[in-house]
């Protein structure tokens, strides 16, 4: 089997992600054994504390600066990143409940558990790229 991981890259004082933890722990679990979760804050908050406050179920830390988020291309966070043997497969939003800040609606596409089904299946990622919607990364 490939190896797949997620990535999540957040801050800790952003609503939206914070929103997002459910989400993301119902993804977790159910890609238990399959799928390798990480999580990785862009600002200067305490990810340890954030992971225990949020009873976040996956290895979360720091991501000074956000360089490596930079460097995957993210903009804004929440945003999901799906590898496969260390390849970015997807890059962008959980799913389609944020159209723009300030704006929710009820959920119609869910587009990480999509790619990572895809990805799982080792099918070509139909929509490879979205927007996140939420906190721009600090400035540099």
């Amino acid at each position: 089997m490939k190896a797949i991981e997620v990535r999540i890259y957040a801050m800790t004082d952003c609503p939206i992600a914070r929103k997002y933890v459910p989400e993301l722990r119902r993804l977790a679990a159910t890609h238990a054994g399959r799928v390798r979760f990480v999580a990785r804050t862009v600002d200067d908050g305490d990810a340890r504390r954030w992971a225990r406050e949020f009873a976040i179920p996956f290895p979360v830390s720091r991501d000074v600066g956000g360089r490596e988020a930079r460097a995957a291309g993210v903009v804004a966070v929440p945003c999901a990143v799906v590898l496969r043997n260390g390849k970015a497969v997807y890059r962008g939003r959980i799913d389609d409940r944020y159209p723009a800040l300030g704006v929710s609606r009820p959920v119609r596409r869910r587009d990480l558990a999509i790619a990572i089904e895809q990805t799982l299946k080792g099918r070509p990622v139909t929509v490879p790229t979205t927007r996140a919607i939420g906190c721009l990364l600090p400035p540099e």
